[in-house]
């Protein structure tokens, strides 16, 4: 499924992909982006408020998909991303929309408006470079993207003066705990991760992308508390309930596509139908 060839010919492949260097730039760019803004939001919002802000990415990364690609969605699946983003709130407010105790002033509300923007941006270009790849591999533009992110993270540790984020690369103690045997599961898992989510982008989209993240909170949720004993609350079912509802109405159309076709005399085409 991913093997395109020698390690040599993809290093081969690599260099002669000028263009696309450039272009995985602006993506990589925002991924660093969008994990930065995560370290410097985190500090200035309680974890509630921050993690039921970041749920927009989903409506906007659908309406940053539609742009680029110029294929409207139909109502009801916009109307499923809408419902598949309240019940991913309500599971990280933990039944509540509202934090009374989050002392966050306004303008600090355009970071988390900048991070959204970010990943949303990036999932897109992402996909488009992928599905306009032409002769190169899947792993040559993993190689290009991850080269890019790698050196962005490294410029980002060295010249940021935010606490939490910057580092001396040079020094030893900091690359210590990188050693630990026991990171390595997860360091694997994450590397087949993003394997997956280039396959995921490339032959399905950033939306149904989105709809999966979704999917795996719940999944997460339910696996802490069989692995070890958190309780699932009434408002986790309350939002597992208001998610299922949203991804069926994104998934399964064809009903509401003919009510839609009764009421409005056509029906909106998507790609992701055919």
């Amino acid at each position: 499924l991913f093997y395109d060839g020698s390690i040599k010919k993809l290093v081969k492949q690599f260099w002669n992909a000028g263009p696309l260097i450039r272009n995985y730039f602006l993506v990589a760019g925002s991924y660093c982006l969008y994990d930065v803004l995560g370290f410097v939001n985190s500090g200035l919002f309680d974890p509630q408020t921050f993690l039921v802000l970041l749920q927009l990415r989903i409506v906007t990364t659908a309406l940053v998909w539609e742009m680029a690609l110029k294929k409207p969605s139909s109502w009801v699946k916009r109307v499923g991303l809408v419902l598949i983003s309240i019940g991913c709130a309500i599971k990280q407010a933990g039944g509540s929309v509202y934090n009374p105790h989050d002392g966050a002033t306004s303008w600090r509300y355009i970071f988390i408006a900048l991070q959204v923007g970010f990943n949303s941006f990036a999932a897109v270009a992402n996909e488009v470079l992928l599905k306009e790849r032409g002769e190169l591999p899947l792993n040559a533009h993993n190689m290009v993207q991850y080269s890019w992110t790698i050196f962005l993270c490294l410029l980002v540790g060295v010249l940021a003066p935010v606490e939490g984020v910057g580092y001396n690369p040079l020094d030893l103690e900091v690359w210590r705990p990188m050693l630990d045997w026991r990171l390595f599961p997860s360091i694997l898992i994450l590397v087949s991760l993003g394997l997956v989510t280039s396959a995921f982008l490339k032959w399905w989209d950033s939306v149904w992308k989105c709809v999966a993240t979704s999917i795996e909170l719940f999944m997460t949720g339910f696996a802490s508390s069989a692995v070890f004993g958190y309780p699932i609350r009434l408002s986790d079912l309350l939002a597992l309930a208001v998610t299922t509802g949203g991804i069926w109405l994104f998934a399964q159309p064809t009903l509401f596509e003919k009510l839609h076709l009764q009421l409005f005399g056509k029906v909106q085409e998507d790609p992701r139908d055919l």
